[in-house]
């Protein structure tokens, strides 16, 4: 799972080149009386020069690609790449998945970095092109590369059903569901400074070059907060690295995004909170991992707990955006209720995490009672 923000990038890039070839792109269709106007608009636009793609000015358009294509493609890598590493290792699974979720950190550094002067140079369908061929050659090493542990030899492999699909019945476990849950809520939050720091910045006055920094910055620190915590969680247990490193992200929050609404506080804010977000991603497939009672079936788990993740993923921008909206009158941070909103949720999270764990070690009535776990 990438924190990149670069598909949204490129879409806007698009979005700014479509308005510079045809300003009337921007129309929208709200009663017959327009109807015709637009639609001699969208004619007019859907082709141009030789090599060039049609111009994304429709919502439609977006939407499949951005929304359907590319979250799909990006959901069956995440899960087919944790599940394969996740079977070879139980001691240093931590560490195992750490690094490998620190390629989508660092893929989103080197992203961040290169798309944009790419778009400067050879425009979007050639930086598209260019994306695409990278992930193809990339994607080519990987099914080359990566397979799951043999399963033992008197092991009976389960037929295939639809209802495999949609494997609710695996989250009855307590543990499994408590963790689901409290992923919900974590990622209900998490994920808005991600998108929202960038915006932030740029509506502050920062500028469109610190705003692209920022997220280069954030992505860098994500990549060692994927491995360092894995290597600890390994040693100290790894629910208890979770919750450590989700009350350090918190009060970053709280500190910095929240406390420093300026330019400093907001590079001293993407520096620590990639790291602390980054634990956060490359974690969460070792959690669901240890309380999976059955590790032939681990994928099956992974995919039940983000199908109880996914909704969270869904509302969190458009509860964002009311809350960017709410804040307008305040002068020193208009998007201060957003920030309040993304800690108090992400508090909720963590005390998700606290009763899981205490769940998984089976003293509920004892939450705080320390052990490796």
């Amino acid at each position: 799972m990438s924190t990149t923000k670069t598909p949204s990038a490129l879409v806007a890039a698009q979005a700014h080149q479509d308005h510079e070839r045809s300003p009337n792109s921007e129309k929208l269709t709200h009663n017959a009386d327009t109807d015709a106007n637009t639609d001699t608009d969208r004619s007019n636009t859907s082709t141009g020069p030789a090599g060039e793609l049609p111009p994304l000015d429709t919502y439609v358009q977006i939407f499949f690609t951005q929304s359907v294509i590319s979250a799909a493609g990006t959901g069956a890598i995440f899960v087919a790449g944790t599940t394969a590493t996740g079977t070879w290792f139980q001691a240093r699974r931590g560490l195992a998945l750490g690094i490998v979720s620190a390629g989508s950190a660092l893929g989103a550094v080197v992203g961040t970095a290169v798309i944009p002067v790419l778009l400067d140079h050879i425009g979007f369908p050639w930086t598209i092109r260019a994306v695409a061929l990278t992930y193809f050659v990339l994607l080519l090493v990987a099914i080359a590369t990566t397979s799951r542990r043999p399963r033992p030899a008197n092991s009976v492999v389960p037929p295939f059903r639809l209802s495999r699909l949609l494997a609710v019945s695996l989250l009855k476990p307590g543990p499994v569901l408590a963790l689901a849950l409290s992923c919900f809520f974590y990622f209900l939050g998490v994920f808005i400074p991600i998108n929202y720091v960038t915006v932030d910045a740029e509506a502050h006055g920062n500028g469109r070059q610190l705003a692209n920094d920022l997220l280069v910055t954030l992505n860098t620190t994500s990549t060692i907060g994927r491995i360092v915590p894995g290597w600890l969680g390994d040693r100290y247990g790894r629910f208890n690295t979770v919750i450590a490193f989700s009350i350090y992200t918190v009060a970053v929050v709280l500190g910095l995004w929240i406390g420093a609404p300026w330019r400093e506080g907001r590079i001293a804010f993407a520096t620590l909170y990639g790291f602390g977000s980054g634990t956060f991603v490359s974690m969460v497939p070792t959690l669901i991992a240890q309380v999976c009672p059955d590790m032939s079936q681990l994928g099956t788990y992974l995919g039940a707990v983000y199908l109880v993740i996914a909704p969270s993923v869904l509302i969190n921008q458009p509860i964002a955006g009311v809350l960017s909206a709410a804040g307008a009158g305040y002068a020193r941070d208009s998007y201060v209720w957003l920030k309040v909103f993304c800690a108090l949720i992400m508090v909720v999270g963590i005390l998700g995490f606290v009763l899981t764990r205490a769940s998984y070690m089976g003293h509920m009535g004892k939450a705080w009672k320390w052990g490796k776990a």
